[in-house]
């Protein structure tokens, strides 16, 4: 497992957007929310109702200032097999288990990103907001990773370096809440066990 190889970034309107009204407001006056954490004790306890709903995406979509279609369609109370990757211009903001904000771009290195317990996605709708918790090591089929973008293949640039990675992934089992805050709706994503989706770590 490797360390984040990434850089610091303020925390600024994607966190304050993402605080719900019921959220603390830290001393420095950021805000961000905790509803993964509220969720997470009750989705853990409860089985799916209904069938696990399959999420592939990629970001950013096609289409600017638009989520892609699937991201939309996730609802509250939905259970979800995740498998979203993220590339220039949707790189997530992340908290690690310190507390620190960072984000991870495509300058990290190959392989899973070790520290990570929210990630918080830009989903390209600023109407529609998502923040992810992993649920660390007793959820070990909910990753984060670096990895090569399709065609890329880590081969050496003419200079004979070899190309870094330039997507970020992240995949799992997730339990859906869909929260109202001014002017968008926030999907909560709250760990699940990955045999709750017929996953294996």
């Amino acid at each position: 497992m490797q360390k984040l190889g990434i850089f610091t970034v303020a925390v600024t309107g994607l966190l304050g957007a993402c605080a719900t009204v019921d959220a603390p407001i830290d001393d420095g006056g950021g805000q961000r929310t905790r509803a993964a954490s509220e969720y997470e004790a009750a989705a853990n306890s409860v089985a799916p109702s209904k069938p696990v709903k399959p999420i592939i995406a990629s970001l950013p979509g096609d289409d600017e200032f638009t989520a892609p279609p699937i991201l939309s369609s996730i609802m509250d109370g939905d259970t979800i097999s995740l498998n979203l990757t993220m590339g220039a211009g949707a790189f997530p903001n992340v908290e690690l288990e310190n507390g620190e904000m960072q984000i991870i771009d495509g300058n990290c290195q190959f392989g899973p990103v070790e520290g990570v317990t929210q990630l918080f996605v830009p989903t390209g709708d600023n109407h529609l907001l998502m923040e992810i918790t992993l649920g660390g090591v007793s959820f070990p089929a909910n990753t984060v990773s670096c990895n090569y973008a399709p065609g890329a293949g880590g081969l050496p640039d003419p200079s004979g370096v070899p190309s870094r990675p330039t997507i970020v992934s992240v995949a799992g089992c997730y339990f859906v809440r869909m929260s109202s805050v001014p002017t968008a709706n926030l999907l909560t994503l709250a760990p699940l066990p990955g045999a709750a989706c017929g996953l294996h770590p």
